[in-house]
Order: C-alpha cells, then structure tokens, then sequence
C-alpha cells in the first residue's frame, strides 16, 4: 500500500515578514489576514503597511473598534447605513443646498407624486373632453365611453358575445373580407324592426316558445329566428337589406331557397319544397376502379353502418376535398344530383 508523504517548504510572508511553513509551492502569505491586508493595500484601500491595526470610535453609537481600513468611521454595516443616510450628498444640482440625503429623498418623492397628480387631473380633462353617448352594437343599450373605434359594447358580457361573433363570422368561409357584414345585426333589433311577423308565413313569433333540458337551451316551432333572403351558400350578405324574421320552424324548412321559388306556391307547398331541398341525405354511387356500378347507397351514414368505413372521409372524396379521382377504399365514389323538377313533381308544385 502506497503512503502519501505532504511536501513542506520553509517561506517567508511578504507581508510581516514572519518565517512559516507552506504545504503549496505557490503559497506566499501566512495567513489571510496578511494576504488580505496585500490585495487592501494594492488596491488603495489602506495605507497602513504595519500589521497592527487601528484603534478607532465609532462616530454613531460611540463604541470603541479596532479596523485595518484607515478610512473606516463606523463599527458597524448598521451604523454605516445611518451615518451616510445623514452625510449629505455629493454631487447635487444645487450644491449650496443644505439638505441631508434623507431630505433630498422625501424633496423627490413628494415631487413624483405632485407629477402623478397633474397627470391624473389631465386624463380626467381629457376624458371629459372625448366622451361620447353610443349605441352597445349587442343589447342597444345608451353608454359613455371615448370616442375611439374599439369601445362598441356597453359591459363585459355584450363584449364576449361581440368577440364570438366575430370569431364565428371569421370561421364561416361563406363571410370574408370580400362579403361586407353588418355586426350589428341583432335578433332583438331584428325582431322590433319586423314587429314580431315571420315574413314567411306570417304569424307571430314567440320569445317564450323554448325549453331547458339539462341546462341546455332548445327552441321550438315559433321561436324567432334571422332569415337570409338571399341564403349565404347562394352568395347573399349579411346584411339589414338581407335579413327578416322567420319563425325557427319555418326557416330550418326554407332552408338554403330564395323568395322566387316560393312566391308562386302555397305556404304548404313551399315548406314541402324545402325539406326536400334541404334534407341532409345525398344518395352516393359506389363504382369500381373500371368505372362498374357496384351499388347506389342512400346516405353515407347508411356506408358506415353496413361498411364500417369512414364516412366523412368519403364525403370529402365526393366533394373533391382530398382527392381529385374520387376514388377511396379501393372504390370510385360520386354525389348523386337529381333534376329538381322532379322533386317539384313529388312535392306537387
């Protein structure tokens, strides 16, 4: 087993010049008071070359301290911080000021908050100057606010339910920024702008005809509604020329057909009409890859019930959204259109 033997070397500190023995080559002071005492000396913090230290009083409390910083006045951090707290300071703007650094610092803070009262007595001139009495685009409610563009909602809520709307305006491809839209277009304006007539059928709409199931809100037959006279899918706007008020029922049977289908039918006619152009069934033809017609299915729900295939995926096909040959499964798939005259025909128009 190997034993370790500590290399000693005799040295001489250059500091007090005391004889001492260094465990390390480089080792040059004897202690780190004498190492300290060098770098303080170096640096020009002291001046004092001899070891021994100086015997002062502190000139805040008066306590007796021995110190080898020559410049030292204080024995403590405490009593350094209150001595030149009352120190004035150097340096000021106005040097035949008399005043202690603890003065000049509430002099400034008391001149800060001076400086946030004029602001504040300005904002609230211009506030007063810049209000204006606006319609909430949301309830029609009367507020104040500046007269910026931004402020258009009355509260909190009316400016969550601007917010949504927009965002669903936005999510909606048949609205963009070439189709102008009137965001204020509420049911309840709409609703006094019509007196409460469905433009449809002409009765009376009815705010009361709803239910809540499970904290769910659900309309009923009678429930207004907006209209679009001329429908979104068909290039109309969304705007206060566009828009009538039509019973729920009514409008979910008008569907996506304009006034000039039904003027000349009667009101039953027309809704029959509507629910066979608005049924949500598309029959849709399975070919093979030779272009073999293999069978005509009613819907794609009924695909995915006997199948098991996804059904939206084949939707998409059919619409030409993820693939240009229609083909998915290893089948041709296509939408079919069939003549309106004939379901004129059926609805007896």
């Amino acid at each position: 087993m190997r034993t370790y033997i500590p290399v000693r070397y005799e040295r001489v500190c250059k500091q007090c010049g005391k004889e001492f023995i260094a465990h390390h080559i480089d080792k040059i002071y004897c202690s780190s008071h004498c190492r300290n005492t060098a770098y303080h000396i170096k640096q020009g913090h002291i001046t004092n070359t001899n070891p021994d230290p100086y015997y002062r009083k502190c000139v805040v409390c008066g306590k007796e301290f021995e110190t080898y910083i020559e410049r030292k006045k204080c024995c403590s951090k405490e009593c350094s911080r209150k001595y030149h707290n009352t120190k004035p300071r150097p340096g000021y703007k106005d040097k035949r000021s008399k005043h202690s650094w603890a003065e000049y610092v509430a002099i400034q803070k008391q001149k800060a908050i001076e400086r946030q009262e004029v602001k504040r007595i300005e904002k609230e001139f211009y506030k007063k100057a810049h209000t204006v009495e606006r319609e909430c685009v949301i309830c029609g409610s009367l507020f104040y606010c500046l007269d910026k563009e931004v402020n258009r909602t009355c509260s909190h809520e009316c400016s969550r339910e601007y917010a949504r709307r927009k965002r669903n305006f936005r999510a909606d491809n048949r609205i963009n920024d070439s189709n102008l839209v009137d965001t204020d277009i509420t049911l309840k304006k709409l609703y006094k702008r019509d007196n409460g007539i469905c433009h449809l059928c002409g009765g009376y709409c009815d705010w009361d005809d709803y239910e809540i199931t499970d904290g769910a809100f659900i309309t009923k037959d009678n429930y207004p509604s907006i209209d679009h006279v001329v429908p979104l899918s068909l290039g109309g706007k969304h705007q206060w020329e566009n828009v009538r008020l039509a019973h729920f029922k009514c409008n979910y049977q008008k569907g996506n057909i304009t006034s000039d289908y039904t003027e000349e039918m009667s009101r039953e006619h027309a809704r029959m009409y509507a629910s066979a152009r608005c049924t949500n069934k598309k029959k849709t033809a399975q070919y093979s890859l030779d272009g073999k017609l293999i069978r005509i299915w009613d819907s794609t729900a009924q695909i995915k019930r006997e199948l098991g295939l996804n059904d939206k995926h084949i939707q998409n096909v059919c619409r030409g959204y993820n693939s240009n040959t229609g083909n998915a499964y290893g089948y041709h798939w296509e939408y079919i259109v069939e003549h309106e005259d004939l379901k004129l025909k059926e609805c007896g128009a």
